[in-house]
């Protein structure tokens, strides 16, 4: 029996074919009244003394309904088959990671149907980290994490890491999701907009890895920039200077240009930060979709990262593809990315507080600062409104660089665990922090400012490597970009039409319905149509704005024909007029393309 259960799973994990294990004399297999086997381990019934199948069973069906169940251990297996029959949808992880355990149950029953189903994914031996393999956003919208308890105690450790990755997943999922719902329809008006500033030939990742013999400093517009600002006419003849976008206009007031800024922020009031910035030399690296507004006094110095969204992604097909820089949902965690993708030898963070030290919330120069003093007055004082900012995002305290307690909030917490979790990852010492009252993050050690005057200078090869990001000829992909924009809108112009036929069908269904009239033709008129929608490859660019309905159709419980009905009408509204938004924003990008290409 456990040759054919190895034979199955070196199949599908060629890896397991060099595992040697060991027989576990803590796990003792025990025949119950109802003949089946169960098994004690570490003094604990894995599964029920008398009838486990019967107990997995019953377990099963009060799993819920998800995309993604996990596992926490596998015992005899018992559970693991039971959710593979009910949950026919699901993708099953089976999470053990006790190898020779495992190996125990091989011995003693078949595994064969469970093993050959391509749904269940076998983690054995591994840690928790395996998980976020099959944590696919596009994909894994649901989790049941399913612990077989007897299993789990006494080993918290192996286990409790499990949850908190899931925990952490689904909050990122929901805070995407509510992005999504806010900012998806300025997105496609941004990158739109963008659309003629694509055409350039040369990227930014042609001096990726090419600073090994340089350090950076990447500056925020958190309390403790004003640290760094007294030093920073020595520092940036010795340190490649980047900044966040909300730091740049304090620098440039200050008689510094950095030589890179980040934008990743859509928002109108984001823009506020990079219009009007007076600077020939700062370079910036920004997401296609911020504001038009934001790239003007760049003028040929903007280069684009690869876009998350779909619209951006159909147009960076035709071009040589923009680098891809890691998110962390803020453009501090964007930037470090960056930095650690240009090779530096070092990176220091500076403003990057992740908490308000002294319950102050940024750089007392800032536009957030100074916007906080325009608006101020006797009712509403600078104070007042840094309070109702701080305690609007759930204020929680957290250790900082001198081993004092800072308040922090949850929106940091978010921030905190991503650069915790990329810093272990990354496994390197690389990163360091210069705010002495920052928050802590283990594995960036804080570093004093002043030992940075002593770093050498680094001018000539840092001006080498920046001056070969001239761009070669900044219309170079215009054409194909014109072309697929053309074409783009000419699917579009179909797919508004089927789906403004389909809402039609469905208000005549539900008609029909009333009347107690037959429907099955209009619904097969539907299916077609359905079909006919998805097979144009230009209709995923709109499902992620469309992606909220979507979700409200399939995870809603329907109790009624009609009110399925009313949510597919919802959709193909919803479809007619966002296909509406991508061809007047279209409209104006062609226009734009079309007479740069004839001028030239």
């Amino acid at each position: 029996m456990i040759e054919n259960n190895i034979k199955l799973l070196i199949d599908r994990y060629p890896n397991l074919r060099d595992y040697k294990y060991l027989d576990n004399p803590l796990m003792e297999i025990v025949e119950t009244k109802s003949k089946d086997l169960t098994c004690r381990y570490n003094g604990l019934y894995i599964h029920s003394k008398y009838s486990p199948q019967n107990e997995a069973k019953k377990l099963a069906k009060e799993v819920q309904k998800s995309n993604l169940i996990i596992l926490g251990g596998f015992g005899l297996g018992y559970l693991a088959q039971e959710i593979s029959e009910i949950h026919k949808d699901a993708i099953i992880i089976i999470y053990e990671p006790n190898m020779n355990l495992f190996m125990e149950a091989l011995k003693v029953r078949d595994f064969s149907i469970l093993f050959n189903n391509n749904r269940v994914k076998v983690l054995v031996g591994q840690t928790p980290e395996s998980i976020k393999d099959y944590l696919i956003p596009r994909y894994i919208k649901t989790i049941k994490y399913v612990p077989l308890k007897n299993r789990t105690r006494g080993f918290e450790d192996l286990f409790e890491p499990v949850e908190s990755i899931i925990r952490l997943y689904l909050k990122r999922l929901r805070i995407n999701r509510n992005t999504l719902l806010k900012f998806g329809k300025l997105w496609v008006k941004n990158q739109s907009r963008n659309l003629p500033l694509m055409g350039y030939k040369s990227n930014i990742d042609s001096i990726f890895g090419k600073f090994s013999n340089i350090p950076g400093i990447i500056i925020s517009a958190g309390p403790s920039m004003e640290l760094i600002i007294p030093y920073l006419k020595v520092l940036k003849d010795r340190f490649l200077l980047l900044a966040v976008d909300t730091a740049l206009k304090s620098l440039l007031a200050e008689g510094i240009e950095p030589d890179f800024v980040m934008s990743i922020d859509s928002q109108f009031w984001n823009a506020k930060h990079l219009e009007g910035a007076k600077t020939d030399k700062t370079i910036l690296i920004a997401d296609s979709s911020i504001q038009p507004s934001a790239l003007r006094e760049f003028k040929e110095r903007v280069y684009f990262t690869q876009s998350t969204f779909p619209l951006g992604k159909y147009f960076e097909k035709v071009r040589s593809p923009f680098p891809k820089i890691a998110s962390g949902g803020s453009v501090s965690t964007n930037i470090w990315d960056f930095a650690n993708k240009l090779g530096l030898s070092k990176i220091f963070f500076i403003g990057q507080d992740l908490g308000y030290p002294g319950n102050i919330t940024h750089y007392k120069n800032s536009y957030f600062e100074n916007n906080m003093l325009l608006n101020s007055n006797r009712i509403n004082s600078i104070e007042t409104q840094s309070f109702n900012y701080i305690y609007r995002g759930y204020p929680t305290k957290v250790l900082s660089n001198n081993g004092d307690l800072i308040l922090s909030d949850k929106r940091m917490g978010i921030y905190i665990d991503w650069f915790t979790e990329k810093i272990k990852l990354q496994n390197s010492n690389n990163s360091f922090s210069l705010s002495p009252n920052g928050c802590k993050i283990d594995g960036i050690e804080y570093k004093d400012i002043e030992e940075l005057l002593n770093y050498p200078l680094v001018i000539e090869e840092k001006s080498f490597l920046l001056n070969k990001l001239n761009k070669i000829d900044k219309n170079f992909f215009l054409p194909q970009i014109l072309d697929s924009a053309i074409q783009f809108k000419h699917s579009l112009e179909k797919v508004i039409t089927l789906a403004d036929k389909a809402y039609n069908i469905c208000l005549v269904i539900e008609e029909n319905f009333k009347k107690s009239l037959q429907v099955n033709q209009l619904l097969k008129e539907l299916t077609i149509i359905d079909q006919t929608i998805t097979s144009y490859s230009h209709s995923q660019t709109l499902s992620f704005i469309i992606e909220p309905f979507i979700n409200e159709i399939t995870e809603s419980q329907q109790g009624t024909a009609l009110e399925g009905l009313k949510l597919s009408e919802n959709l193909y509204k919803e479809i007619v007029n966002t296909g509406r938004l991508h061809i007047k924003y279209l409209n104006q990008s062609i226009s734009t393309i079309d007479r740069t290409l004839k001028d030239k």
